[in-house]
């Protein structure tokens, strides 16, 4: 489907598919579906790519993938008058990245929404996320890493997504990965492009996203289960990344829910 500056195929890739190395004239986006991918570079760095996953691709960049069986995309590509605008106002998209956050997974399900349930007001309404999805790329595409990460960052990464939920430190963190603080905070941000603790917030949002919309749990107590302070913290926060409060994020779920069903 062609949209606006935008082209989007759904595309069910073949049992140890390898595309070899190619490189394209445009960037894209790939929504993981199903199943999952490797994507390499020239450097010998090989980044896996698994189903939730939202990855971003520079024109010209040389890359090969290796497909495992079932893996279902969808590819956005990006028309260049519409990149060049956005290169206008920053350099994050100069290289290939993974687009982390309950925003980008968020925009990635609204949108496959309306590409397979079309009706009159689609085009608009695709028109409007994938704008949205390309501004949440400009901000979050270095988050994913682009090159291998090492062992101990990986392992400190890996110990912040198993207990952001509780309080932890930097310090904390450190002790876990045998380095200091401060090459810890270095090396997190420049690897992920954001900080531990922007990182800790944006994984209890995600969280959150995922207890207001698939439960009935009181907000209160979502906010206290996210490790907020309070229930005000956790609107503040969860509107700044989101865009909307707690509440309004879930009526539209059940909205988008009921008119699916």
């Amino acid at each position: 489907m062609q949209v606006g500056g935008f082209r989007i195929t759904e595309t069910l890739y073949p049992e140890k598919w390898e595309s070899g190395r190619r490189f394209h004239e445009k960037a894209w986006l790939v929504c993981v579906l199903e199943g999952q991918y490797a994507e390499s570079y020239d450097d010998g760095d090989s980044v896996p790519c698994s189903a939730g996953s939202i990855r971003f691709m520079p024109r010209g960049y040389a890359h090969s993938k290796v497909f495992d069986a079932g893996t279902r995309c969808l590819t956005i590509e990006i028309q260049p008058e519409m990149m060049a605008r956005v290169e206008q106002h920053t350099q994050a998209m100069d290289r290939p990245g993974k687009v982390e956050g309950p925003v980008a997974a968020w925009l990635a399900e609204r949108l496959y929404e309306e590409f397979r349930g079309r009706d009159e007001s689609t085009m608009v309404s695709l028109q409007g996320i994938l704008l949205e999805l390309l501004a949440e790329t400009a901000r979050r595409a270095g988050m994913g890493p682009a090159r291998a990460v090492p062992g101990w960052l990986q392992r400190a990464r890996e110990y912040v997504e198993a207990n952001f939920l509780r309080s932890l430190s930097l310090a904390e963190i450190a002790r876990v990965a045998h380095v200091n603080r401060v090459h810890l905070a270095r090396q997190f941000r420049s690897y992920f492009s954001t900080s531990v603790g922007e990182f800790i917030r944006l994984k209890r949002v995600e969280q959150a996203c995922k207890l207001v919309t698939t439960t009935s749990e009181p907000l209160a107590e979502i906010a206290i289960d996210c490790g907020f302070s309070d229930q005000s913290h956790f609107s503040t926060t969860f509107r700044r990344h989101m865009g909307l409060t707690p509440a309004r994020f879930r009526e539209q779920k059940a909205m988008a829910a009921d008119s699916r069903g």
